[in-house]
C-alpha cells in the first residue's frame, strides 16, 4: 500500500494485522464504516461482498474491487458445517476495495 488505513469491518478483528504485518482501524459498527469510507484520502476497506453495496449506497460512495477471498470463519464451523457442508452459506466472500 501507500501507507493507507486498512479498515475491517466486522470480520477479521485479530488477525488481518498478524497476516499482513499492517496496522488496521478495527470498524465495529456501521455507523464507524460509513465514516472511514467517506475519508477524504484513499482508503482500504476490507468488508463481507454482502454487506458492501448497502454500505456504499448509504455512504454516496462507489468502490473499487481490489481483490477477494472466500472466507470460513472457523468459530462458525459447527459439525453440522463437516458433515453437511453448504458451502454458499458456510462459505463467505470477502472483499478488499478503495475508496478512490
Amino acid at each position: 500500500t501507500g501507507g493507507e488505513p486498512i479498515g475491517t469491518y466486522q470480520l477479521f478483528v485479530r488477525n488481518l494485522v498478524f497476516y499482513t504485518g499492517q496496522p488496521q482501524v478495527d470498524l465495529p459498527g456501521e455507523a464507524a464504516a460509513l465514516d472511514f469510507l467517506r475519508s477524504p484520502g484513499r482508503v482500504l476497506f476490507v468488508v463481507r461482498e454482502r454487506d458492501l453495496p448497502r454500505l456504499e449506497l448509504i455512504a454516496g460512495v462507489t468502490t473499487r474491487r481490489l481483490g477477494q477471498v472466500r472466507y470460513l470463519d472457523p468459530a462458525t464451523i459447527k459439525l453440522s458445517t463437516l458433515i453437511a457442508p453448504l458451502p454458499d452459506q458456510d462459505i463467505t466472500r470477502v472483499l478488499l476495495v478503495s475508496n478512490r
